[in-house]
């Protein structure tokens, strides 16, 4: 096996848990309450419930960071084949 065999395999590994961890949030956020205010987007950024602010950080997270990583981990994957 080459070092770059090697590579891809952690990177898939990597690519995978990634995923896993994605869930693992997004049934975190699930079992969250939702503000009522959040369902007809009035909730004032300052006057969050904690609930609102804990399901809208994952929600950012999920959105702006892990599914954005996994996404080009599995691009680069592809593309080095």
């Amino acid at each position: 096996m080459t070092s770059l065999d090697a590579a891809r395999r952690q990177l898939l590994k990597l690519a995978d848990d990634l995923a896993t961890f994605q869930l693992t949030l997004q049934g975190i956020q699930a079992s969250l309450p939702e503000d009522p205010a959040e369902a007809v987007r009035l909730a004032d950024v300052e006057a969050m419930e904690p609930a609102t602010e804990l399901r809208v950080v994952i929600s950012c997270v999920l959105n702006d960071y892990l599914r954005p990583a996994e996404r080009d981990l599995r691009d680069a994957l592809v593309e080095t084949k």
